[in-house]
């Protein structure tokens, strides 16, 4: 995915600090997930959330399966929704660290560069950074 999630510590005096806002930018290739914001940062025993997005370049996605990874020292309670572009079969959340989740569409969607599939929202638990990674195929 690329992208990052920061938990900063609540009990030190925080410094202000910019607030991030979402760009999405089309992943680099056809068949591409990409996190979206790529970077994001939360206080702890609040939640976090990002999208992924995908790039079909002319074609639609009738199906993917995309395994999401997260370090569970940090981040928790994990929740997938659909995307605004997105049709969501299964989540799979009851494996701490790991997130499993697959869709099917007769119809599909897209063509499009910037599909947005899925939103993932975590609880921030402890400070740190955690990359989430993933394993996806689309089809």
């Amino acid at each position: 995915i690329g992208g990052t999630v920061v938990i900063e510590d609540t009990n030190i005096t925080p410094e202000p600090t910019a607030v991030p806002t979402a760009v999405i930018t089309a992943p680099p290739g056809v068949g591409n997930v990409a996190m979206s914001p790529n970077y994001v940062t939360g206080d702890v025993n609040t939640t976090v959330s990002f999208s992924l997005v995908a790039n079909s370049g002319t074609q639609r996605i009738a199906a993917y399966g995309i395994d999401i990874f997260y370090n569970q020292n940090i981040l928790g309670n994990a929740n997938v929704d659909e995307g605004s572009d997105g049709f969501l079969s299964a989540a799979n959340t009851n494996t701490p660290g790991e997130i499993i989740t697959s869709g099917f569409d007769a119809s599909g969607v897209g063509p499009g560069q910037n599909l947005n599939l899925l939103i993932v929202t975590l609880t921030a638990n402890n400070p740190g950074t955690s990359p989430p990674w993933r394993n996806h195929s689309t089809t």
